[in-house]
C-alpha cells in the first residue's frame, strides 16, 4: 500500500514538472522576439540559417513595443495576390481622405502598402531606423496589437504608434529614394501582345518625379488607370489618370528606380529583418531598362484583345470621353482657383499681378554647381524644375530651391504642374479615343465639343479646352504661380496661333469664294451650280474644325 502511494506521489511530481516545463515553453513562445522566428520563406532568400519557431503566429504574441508583431507571417505570392485584390476592392479616391491622412505622391504608395502590412501583420522594412515592423522606438505610444481586417479603419485611428511612425517615414522617403524598397517588373510579354500579370492593382508607376498607383477599372475600354496624390502634403481626394507608358531615358542613372515597380519583401535573415535583393524577387525583370525597349500603352494592348462590335466600342468610347470631360472640368476649375488665389496674395502685398510679385531672378537660389538655372538671350533668369518635391534638400531638381520658406510655400501651394499634367493626359486621352472610332464625323464632333468648352479668365477673356491643349503642346502655358494670367493660360501664344490659322485657311476660303461666285453667276449651268454646292459643303465639312477654331479665337481675342 505504502509502495503504491509512493509511486502515485512520484507520478504526480513528474506531471507537475512536465506542466512547469510546458508553461515555461509556452512563456518562451509568447515572449519570443520576431527576429527569433525563421520560416521556410526566409530560407528561400537567406538559406544560411535554420527554421525555428516557425509555428508561432502574430496573434499568439504580446505587444513588445514593436510597431507590430509579424510572427511567422511573410510576404509571398499568395499574399501579393491578396494585396492586389484588397487594393482593387478598398482603394479609391477618398481612401486617405477618409483616414484624415495627409499625403504627397510618394506618401500615397508608402501608406497604402504600410496599411495593408499592418492589417495583416506582414513584415515591412522601409528604413530600420524609422519604419520597420520590429522598430521599438515608438513603444511609449498606444497601439492596437491585432487589427480587425473588417474594421481596420477604426484600428488605424486608435493606433497612435502606427500613425506616428507612418507620418515620420513619409517625411523621410520620397520619389528620389523609393527605389531602395522597390524593383522593376516585366510589363509586357516578349511580343508586346499581352500585359504581364504583375501589372496589377497596387503596382507603382514612377516617372518624372511623380509617383502613381495603378488600379483596374472594370467594364472600361481603358481599364488601366492610376490614382495619385501631389505636393504639398495635405489631406485630399486623389487624382485619377489614364495609365500611359513612360519613355525610358538614355541616362542609366535616371532610369534607375523609375518605371513600373513592385515592392521588395522583408525577410528575417540571421536575426535581422532585411529586404530581398531586386534580382531575387519573383516579378523582377530588366525589360524596362533593356536597350531598345519601346513601351506601349497597356490600355491599347488590352483593347486589341477585345472582341466587341463597333456599336459597343462606340458606347464605351462615349462613356470614357464623358468621364474624361468631367475630370477636366474639375481640374480646370481647381487650376483657375489656384491662379486667382496667387494673384490675390500679390494684391495683398500691394502688387497688381503675380508676375511682379516674385520675380524669377530673386526667387531661386542655385545650390549645386550643376544647377539648371541660367540667363537666357534676354538676360532673364530661367530654370527648368524637373523633379519638384523630391526631397528636403533640393525641391526642384537641377540644384535649385526657393530662397525662403515663404517662397517655398507659395510655390508648392499655387503652382500647378501636376494639375496641368492631369488635364493634358485627359485631353490626350480624348484625342486617342476619338481616333479609335475611325470615323471622320465622330472625330470632328469631339474636336468641336472641345472648342465649345471654355474656362473664363478674370480679365474677361476665355480660352477653350481645345486651345489650352494646343498652347500647352507648344510649351506656352506656365505652371509658375508668379506668372501673369496670360502666361498661365497661354493666351499670348494664341494671338500668333490665330494668325497662322487664318493664313492656313486662306486657300480654303478662296475655294469657297470661287464656288460661291459660280452660284451667283447667271451663266452657270445647273450641273455647275450643283457641283459648286457640293464642293462648298465638302470644304466646310472637311475643315469644320479649322473654321470653328478661327471663329472661336476671333470671339475671345
Amino acid at each position: 500500500m505504502i509502495f503504491l502511494l509512493l509511486i502515485n506521489q512520484v507520478f504526480a511530481t513528474c506531471l507537475n514538472l512536465q506542466n512547469i516545463s510546458s508553461n515555461l515553453n509556452e512563456l518562451n513562445r509568447v515572449t519570443i522576439d520576431d527576429t527569433k522566428i525563421v520560416t521556410e520563406d526566409d530560407l528561400l532568400f537567406c538559406p544560411e540559417q535554420a527554421i525555428q519557431n516557425a509555428d508561432i503566429s502574430p496573434q499568439e504574441l504580446p505587444d513588445d513595443g514593436s510597431l507590430w508583431r509579424v510572427g511567422n507571417n511573410r510576404w509571398n505570392d499568395d499574399w501579393e495576390k491578396k494585396y492586389q485584390l484588397w487594393v482593387g476592392k478598398n482603394f479609391n479616391k477618398d481612401f486617405f481622405k477618409d483616414l484624415n491622412l495627409a499625403t504627397d505622391c510618394a506618401d500615397a504608395v508608402i501608406a497604402l502598402r504600410s496599411i495593408f502590412s499592418r492589417i495583416y501583420n506582414l513584415p515591412i522594412n522601409f528604413n530600420p531606423n524609422a519604419f520597420a515592423n520590429s522598430n521599438k522606438s515608438y513603444a511609449p505610444l498606444k497601439s492596437t496589437p491585432i487589427w480587425d481586417p473588417e474594421n481596420w479603419k477604426n484600428d488605424f485611428k486608435n493606433d497612435l504608434r502606427f500613425q506616428k511612425s507612418l507620418k515620420d517615414v513619409m517625411n523621410k522617403i520620397g520619389t528620389i529614394n523609393l527605389h531602395q524598397y522597390t524593383y522593376p517588373i516585366q510589363v509586357y510579354d516578349n511580343e508586346y501582345s499581352k500585359i504581364n500579370s504583375s501589372v496589377a492593382p497596387g503596382t507603382i508607376k514612377l516617372a518624372g518625379g511623380h509617383t502613381e498607383i495603378i488600379i483596374f477599372k472594370e467594364n472600361s475600354l481603358m481599364p488601366f488607370r492610376t490614382y495619385s496624390s501631389t505636393m504639398p502634403q495635405e489631406v485630399r481626394e486623389l487624382s485619377e489618370s489614364m495609365l500611359y507608358p513612360s519613355n525610358p531615358s538614355e541616362d542609366e542613372d535616371e532610369v534607375k528606380g523609375t518605371g513600373f515597380l513592385w515592392w521588395n519583401w522583408g525577410i528575417n535573415c540571421k536575426g535581422k529583418f532585411k529586404n530581398v535583393e531586386d534580382e531575387k524577387m519573383p516579378y523582377y525583370s530588366n525589360q524596362q531598362i533593356t536597350k531598345g525597349f519601346k513601351p506601349q500603352s497597356p490600355n491599347y494592348i488590352y483593347q486589341r484583345g477585345l472582341a466587341i462590335s463597333n456599336s459597343e466600342k462606340k458606347n464605351l468610347v462615349g462613356n470614357e470621353i464623358t468621364d474624361a470631360m468631367a475630370r477636366i472640368d474639375k481640374s480646370m476649375l481647381d487650376r483657375s482657383e489656384s491662379i486667382l488665389k496667387a494673384q490675390e496674395i500679390c494684391k495683398l502685398k500691394g502688387i497688381n499681378s503675380a508676375a511682379s510679385c516674385y520675380s524669377q531672378e530673386n526667387t531661386w537660389v542655385k545650390i549645386t554647381d550643376d544647377g539648371f538655372g541660367y540667363k537666357n538671350e534676354k538676360n532673364e533668369f530661367q530654370f527648368e524644375p524637373w523633379s519638384y518635391g523630391i526631397n528636403t534638400i533640393d525641391y526642384y531638381g537641377y540644384g535649385l530651391k526657393p530662397k525662403s520658406k515663404e517662397l517655398e510655400s507659395f510655390y508648392h501651394t499655387y503652382s500647378t504642374p501636376n494639375r496641368d499634367e492631369k488635364i493634358i493626359k485627359d485631353l490626350n486621352l480624348i484625342q486617342d479615343l476619338k481616333f479609335s472610332l475611325q470615323d471622320f464625323e465622330d472625330t470632328k464632333a469631339v474636336d468641336l465639343m472641345l472648342l465649345g468648352r471654355f474656362i473664363e479668365l478674370p480679365d474677361g477673356k476665355k480660352i477653350s479646352y481645345f486651345h489650352f491643349w494646343q498652347a500647352k503642346a507648344q510649351a506656352a502655358v506656365s505652371f509658375q504661380p508668379w506668372d501673369s494670367i496670360d502666361k498661365r493660360w497661354g493666351t499670348e501664344f494664341l494671338i500668333e496661333y490665330k494668325k497662322k490659322l487664318i493664313d492656313d485657311s486662306k486657300q480654303y476660303f478662296s475655294k469657297i469664294n470661287e464656288n460661291e461666285m459660280t452660284l451667283s453667276n447667271p451663266e452657270s449651268t445647273t450641273l455647275e451650280k450643283e457641283d459648286a454646292i457640293k464642293e462648298i459643303e465638302r470644304i466646310r465639312n472637311q475643315y469644320a474644325v479649322l473654321f470653328k477654331e478661327i471663329e472661336v479665337l476671333r470671339e475671345i481675342n
